[in-house]
């Protein structure tokens, strides 16, 4: 019952395959994606177990009852339930396999090393999941009823081919409705799968059964899809043998009827009679195999009948095994016409895909002429001719020739709609019996037993890699990572893991790296090189500045757009006089109209930053309260204020002082010259904040004397700009001072209408807006002494940072537009001769 030839003992683990490292990623990959459907993959060596294409791989099901453990030939049992359940019974003993059956349920193939290696890890992937699909949701248990009730009334000489071919495609037909309903993810996977993998354009060489079994697949998975009756368009109908398309013109009905609906039954009352007049139908036009085969027997002389020799004599010229196309291997359409133009061999090219079909067994051992490079009147005529000529001992030998020929291609039709779960074997050289394509049990479990024993040592392989990635995910530098691998160094059997491994390993090392590279360049960006600090207290500096960056990102974009309308844009983009010493390469256009810049070599032109200091330069101070009140969260709010500041103005003409005032006056980043960027953040942030157990704390010290801060802070003011116009005279400066405290002043002038005075003195005396930004907590009522201090229209207060940032940057907007406002009326009364 078995045609396949007995194993050795236990192949071998799959070492050659482990040796392809992006072979077994790519063959885990699919194995992965298989598991998801519950279906288990199981490589074997095919030279250890002479069989080179998939088996299917059942596992049994132990139900509730008390039963033994394991169950003896487990595989033979299931295969000799089935046959027992499908051949003629001697009794009323109906299908006594369908308790046996319920043993085992599908849970994946064993699949031969030689496809994993040759073939597209994908094409597999894509095979498998089809062949999953039908192994688990395929109606098998009504398909074999089906079977087993036509058995009961056939007739002695029947066979089930006609049943066994229209039962599959229709349970096919039903599988697909499931997949449909279910998930249009596999059903996109199977709806047009015959239809898409069967070799269409050979289709004019396939016998007649295989015509009618590739327009059954073709017109089920059609009408499924889309429900209509285009399929009788097909153009490979009109290539089909004459009994084929009356075939599908007589029954179209009844075709469309059974496929479309999912819930119809084959013994349907208004049905049935269509349906036993389809099967009667099909079973004509598979008979006309042999017709076709009796030609070929003539052509070939497989018997040694010598049919061939009942021909005329210039017939065998031209057709017998003997003739002159034979003889000398000239091209027929040359010799004889083009009407003769021989087709070449049939065979369906599988080479690209992966071997799940079992062998086909042999219908055209020769190499000769074919039955279907003959035109249909020369097929009628050669047939006439031999029946009416040779004697009937000829015609007997032939006949069993053809005999055994049919049943070959007969498995052959079967195993194309049903490998790799079922293939089908001769009974009694009478009629095909479906089997389960199952290894022997002891291979199967000797297999299983070794594959087990591969995955219980990836499996600990695979804890041991993953506690070795996450505690080097733990690690924060290069020294570190290199030492843990000095120390542990970890390797692993599975190439796969060997390499994630090591991939995890250099992604770490090149994450450590380029964070050291980042590290070093956001230091340069923020001045650390001009400070002498130790290495990891810069470290600590720095990780605080990116996490105030981190924090200020949701409001960057309104303190651009801000300050863009308020101040002039300080650099503009111009061509450079000489070439490639700037900020990068730029075509230059004006080669377009100059094409003796080609031959100068004057082709490229470098960009350069040109820096305009435009009408009017702003100047401004932060003076800012550094007293005890400023701590903690304050202090901190208080700088992420200034780097959003800073990020606004150092795109801007700007220049920039930052000073702090308590008990005493702080000069922390004075004025230079060079407009305002960012290496100003970490002197502020060295100013306000200590070191404490590797942690910063902000903080601030001693009263508030905003008197005097705002003296000093105008007084170094006033001698920058001094010094400014010495160098660029016909500059145009305006200044602003900005006064940022939490409370009322403790020192230096501390009369409210004294300090208010004061101030108006210093704006009206150097041409100065001072405004003041109070900072109070939300249980804190208005406090209208900072009114009375800094008047009306020159002060804000807040008590949150998010109000802090757009009150700040408003009252910095308005009074750079008005001081703007300001100077060009003033240079308009100028140009007018009027003297304020």
């Amino acid at each position: 019952m078995n045609r396949r030839p007995k194993s050795k003992p236990i192949p071998t683990a799959n070492s050659h395959l482990r040796q392809v490292p992006q072979l077994q990623k790519d063959w885990n990959k699919v194995v992965r994606e298989l598991n998801k459907l519950h279906v288990e993959l199981i490589e074997y060596d095919t030279d250890e177990l002479f069989i080179d294409y998939w088996t299917v791989y059942f596992k049994q099901e132990l139900g509730e009852k008390s039963r033994p453990k394991t169950i003896p030939n487990f595989n033979m049992s299931m295969n000799k339930a089935l046959v027992q359940g499908l051949t003629r019974p001697k009794g009323e003993n109906l299908l006594y396999w369908t308790d046996e059956l319920s043993e085992g349920t599908f849970a994946g193939f064993y699949i031969p090393m030689s496809d994993i290696e040759k073939d597209d890890p994908q094409v597999m992937e894509s095979f498998l999941r089809f062949y999953s699909l039908v192994a688990n949701h395929f109606d098998y248990a009504n398909f074999f009823l089906n079977l087993r009730q036509s058995i009961k009334s056939m007739g002695k000489e029947e066979d089930l081919l006609a049943y066994s071919i229209w039962y599959y495609i229709f349970y096919y037909g039903k599988f697909l409705h499931k997949l449909r309903a279910g998930s249009i993810e596999d059903y996109s996977l199977c709806a047009m799968w015959y239809t898409e993998f069967l070799d269409q354009n050979s289709f004019y060489r396939r016998l007649p059964s295989e015509q009618v079994v590739v327009l059954l697949l073709s017109s089920c998975e059609e009408l499924v899809s889309d429900g209509g009756t285009h399929w009788m368009e097909n153009p490979l109908l009109a290539q089909a043998h004459s009994a084929v398309r009356k075939f599908f013109d007589n029954h179209s009905a009844t075709l469309t009827a059974l496929y479309q609906e999912s819930g119809v039954e084959l013994d349907s009352l208004d049905l049935a009679p269509q349906h036993r007049a389809m099967i009667a139908d099909l079973d004509r036009v598979l008979y006309l195999d042999k017709e076709e085969l009796f030609l070929q027997e003539i052509l070939d002389d497989a018997s040694d009948a010598a049919l061939y020799k009942f021909l005329t004599a210039k017939q065998m010229l031209k057709f017998g095994p003997k003739s002159i196309y034979n003889l000398t291997g000239v091209v027929k359409d040359i010799l004889m016409g083009t009407e003769y133009s021989l087709h070449g061999s049939f065979k369906e090219d599988f080479s690209s895909l992966p071997n799940f079909k079992l062998p086909k067994e042999e219908v055209y051992v020769s190499s000769v002429q074919y039955w279907y490079d003959l035109l249909p009147e020369q097929r009628d005529e050669l047939r006439a001719q031999v029946f009416a000529r040779a004697d009937s001992e000829k015609l007997s030998i032939s006949k069993a020739k053809i005999r055994k020929r049919l049943e070959s291609h007969r498995v052959n039709v079967m195993n194309l709609i049903t490998s790799p779960i079922l293939f089908w074997v001769k009974h009694k050289d009478k009629y095909l019996i479906p089997q389960w394509n199952l290894l022997e049990d002891e291979t199967g479990k000797k297999l299983r037993q070794l594959h087990n024993k591969r995955k219980k040592k990836l499996r600990e392989e695979k804890k041991l890699l993953e506690g070795h990635l996450k505690s080097i995910a733990k690690l924060d530098s290069l020294e570190a990572l290199i030492a843990y691998q000095e120390q542990h160094n970890p390797s692993f059997s599975d190439a796969t893991l060997q390499k994630k491994w090591e991939h995890e390993y250099k992604r770490m090392e090149v994450i450590f790296l380029n964070r050291a590279s980042y590290y070093d360049s956001r230091m340069e960006e923020f001045g650390f090189p001009d400070t002498i600090m130790n290495k990891n207290i810069k470290a600590i500096w720095l990780k605080e500045i990116l996490q105030i960056e981190e924090e200020v990102k949701p409001y960057v974009n309104f303190v651009m757009k801000a300050f863009q309308s308020a101040l002039p844009v300080r650099r503009t983009v111009v061509f450079s006089e000489d070439r490639h010493i700037s900020d990068g390469l730029e075509f230059d256009p004006d080669t377009l109209y100059d094409h003796e810049k080609w031959i100068r070599a004057d082709v490229m032109k470098a960009m350069q930053t040109k820096v305009d200091l435009g009408e009017a330069i702003q100047i401004n101070t932060f003076c800012l309260d550094y007293s005890g009140s400023m701590y903690d969260d304050r202090m901190r709010n208080l700088f992420k204020t200034l780097y959003l500041l800073v990020l606004g103005l150092e795109d801007r003409k700007s220049f920039d002082a930052f000073h702090f005032f308590s008990d005493r006056f702080i000069d922390v980043v004075g004025f230079s010259s060079e407009f305002t960027n960012r290496k100003v953040l970490l002197k502020i942030l060295r100013q306000i904040t200590e070191m404490y157990n590797s942690d910063l704390i902000y903080r601030g010290a001693g009263g508030t004397n905003i008197s005097d801060g705002i003296a000093k802070s105008n007084e170094k003011m006033q001698a920058f700009r001094n010094k400014f116009l010495e160098e660029n005279p016909e500059a145009n400066i305006v200044c602003s001072i900005f006064v940022i405290t939490d409370g009322q002043p403790s020192l230096g002038i501390t009369e409210i209408s004294e300090l208010n005075e004061f101030i108006e003195q210093e704006r009206k005396k150097s041409d100065v807006e001072i405004k003041g930004i109070f900072i109070k907590s939300e249980e804190e009522e208005h406090m209208e002494v900072m009114e009375e201090i800094f008047g009306t229209e020159h002060y804000v207060e807040t008590s949150n940072f998010q109000e802090g940032v757009n009150k700040f940057v408003r009252i910095m907007t308005q009074t750079y537009k008005q001081q703007r406002k300001d100077f060009k009326w003033k240079k308009k009364r100028q140009k007018l001769g009027i003297v304020k």
